[in-house]
């Protein structure tokens, strides 16, 4: 679903720099920024789901419900993606937010009491917040769109740089949870050969 949606990125991208470009004056800088936001947006969605997959136990219901949410998000984000900003950013904005909130709230709600359970609890207060600013951009004009879902998207990469800070609650310290996206791409693979059957050599930690 995550190629699907590469693609259909792409072929946003191509729509803005080559037709809308010629039909409304549309300047490259300004398509290439619009699809650049779009691609951001998936990555997000990408990286928290491989994150999770690859810290928590594959064979778990909740982090099987987990993917099936994020596989069906991001297939309404592809189908979407070349509409964002027009008749399609509220279904758009709806697929986000629903695999990003979705996330930690399945977590806070498996993790029980254990010690991540915070870092969740963070997790989805900013993305709830953020939430506001992508759904309410979806019901306004292209050029507020654009404003208030760049604005959601720099408080979440912001927030996630800094351990998900949230008044009176803290936050976390990064390097003992974030991964790099090499890291990821790595642990991305290594849940694909698991998937077609081949047990996993150690276990990982259950919810």
């Amino acid at each position: 679903m995550f190629v699907f949606a590469l693609t259909r990125i792409v072929a946003r991208s191509f729509e803005d720099l080559a037709i809308e470009g010629q039909i409304s004056g549309w300047s490259p800088v300004t398509g290439t920024g619009k699809t650049l936001l779009v691609m951001l947006a998936l990555w997000s969605v990408w990286q928290g789901t491989a994150w999770t997959t690859s810290r928590y136990d594959p064979y778990n219901v909740w982090l099987q419900s987990i993917v099936m949410i994020a596989l069906g998000s991001t297939m309404v984000l592809g189908v979407a993606v070349p509409r964002a900003f027009t008749s399609l950013g509220l279904a758009f904005a709806v697929g986000y937010v629903v695999a990003q909130v979705s996330r930690p709230l399945i977590l806070l709600l498996a993790l029980g009491r254990q010690r991540l359970r915070g870092l969740k609890q963070r997790m989805l207060i900013v993305l709830s917040a953020t939430a506001v600013l992508w759904l309410a951009g979806a019901l306004l004009t292209t050029n507020v769109r654009i404003v208030l879902w760049l604005a959601a998207l720099t408080i979440e990469y912001l927030a996630g740089r800094f351990g998900w800070p949230v008044p009176l609650l803290g936050r976390s310290a990064v390097n003992r949870w974030q991964l790099g996206g090499a890291h990821l791409m790595l642990l991305a693979v290594a849940d694909a050969r698991r998937a077609w059957g081949r047990p996993p050599e150690r276990a990982r930690p259950p919810f």
